[in-house]
């Protein structure tokens, strides 16, 4: 297993695991990452990607001031392994490496229970705002809450 940068030549494979066609935000975010504003990270194992976050130095609009991972995802052949805790360290110690010392993720309660159930198991403390419209992927609303972990 191994956690590296992504490039532009996994954009086929995260599209393959993700199910969602959308090369122009993962060619935005494999730039982003070149140009060190984000790390865009990809499991893999075998020479085969596995699982994928972006994580962003710059934080959110609502939270600026601390990174923020978003689109973390693992191959459903692939979950319960660890690789998402692993994806998730990987953040964490990228975070701490640039001086950071809390990082933040949203994700929607309601859809997504066993990723807010290790989320807060891996220590993150949900910040008690209200759900909130993040996007519509694949035709669904994506109603998430943020939270925060001191690292």
């Amino acid at each position: 297993m191994k956690i590296r940068l992504a490039t532009n030549e996994d954009i086929s494979a995260i599209t393959l695991i993700k199910k969602i066609e959308d090369p122009i935000r993962y060619t935005k975010r494999v730039i982003e990452s070149n140009q060190g504003r984000s790390a865009y990270l990809v499991a893999e194992q075998d020479n085969r990607v596995i699982g994928q976050v972006f994580l962003k130095y710059y934080g959110t609009d609502m939270y600026p001031t601390y990174p923020n991972m978003e689109d973390l995802f693992v191959d459903e052949e692939f979950r319960t392994q660890g690789i998402g805790t692993l994806l998730i360290n990987e953040c964490e110690n990228r975070a701490k490496e640039k001086g950071h010392t809390k990082i933040g993720l949203s994700v929607n309660p309601n859809l997504n229970k066993k990723a807010k159930s290790l989320y807060e198991k891996l220590g993150y403390v949900n910040l008690g705002n209200e759900p909130y419209l993040d996007g519509v992927y694949n035709g669904v609303e994506d109603w998430v809450i943020d939270f925060v972990k001191t690292i």
